[in-house]
């Protein structure tokens, strides 16, 4: 499994992405897809890289848009009374550790490339 802890910079092997990513305050009314969102929170040492990479590559704006709807949808099983809803949390909690595994290796791939 691929941690944040796991990305370094190529200049400087002692230091993390999240610590060269990081950027000042978005400015009031910044735009951002509430799925997206969900990325930023889970990670939010590389909330830059997450926002930027987002809005330059549909193929990551897509992952994290799944992010988001599978972190939705764990949040409906967990509070639903319905038959399996445990089985189906637990799904979507795989689901869930699957994504963000790709979410981090597709920053990594970024920060290399």
């Amino acid at each position: 499994m691929v941690t944040v802890a796991d990305f370094t910079v190529a200049d400087d092997p002692e230091q993390t992405l999240s610590q060269t990513l990081v950027a000042p305050p978005e400015p009031a009314g910044a735009s951002m897809s509430d799925k997206v969102r969900y990325a930023v929170e889970r990670f939010p040492d590389l909330a830059y890289a997450i926002k930027q990479y987002s809005s330059d590559n549909r193929f990551f704006s897509g992952l994290c848009e799944d992010y988001g709807e599978a972190v939705e949808t764990l949040r409906r099983w967990e509070t639903s009374g319905r038959p399996h809803a445990s089985e189906r949390a637990n799904a979507c909690r795989v689901l869930i550790a699957d994504i963000e595994s790709e979410i981090l290796l597709e920053l990594k791939r970024w920060n290399d490339g």
